[in-house]
């Protein structure tokens, strides 16, 4: 299963634990915003992840995907 790190920003503070919940990755804060790591199941989950993240009003700034090496 495809291991994704997304790095996102918005105009006002980032609620890490609304963002958790929205999109079920684990979130920490970052320089002038946050990052959010996790398994994707497919393309279609990795869409409806940025899409979520655009309804909520979050810039995505990179999005990575991780080799399995990088998920421990």
């Amino acid at each position: 299963m495809p291991y994704y790190e997304f790095t996102v920003r918005a105009d006002r503070e980032l609620d890490v634990e609304a963002l958790e919940r929205a999109t079920g990755l684990r979130c920490t804060r970052a320089d002038q915003g946050a990052r959010l790591a996790g398994h994707l199941d497919d393309g279609a989950a990795l869409h409806g992840t940025i899409a979520r993240l655009y309804r909520l009003g979050v810039e995505l700034v990179a999005l990575e995907l991780r080799s399995s090496r990088h998920t421990a």
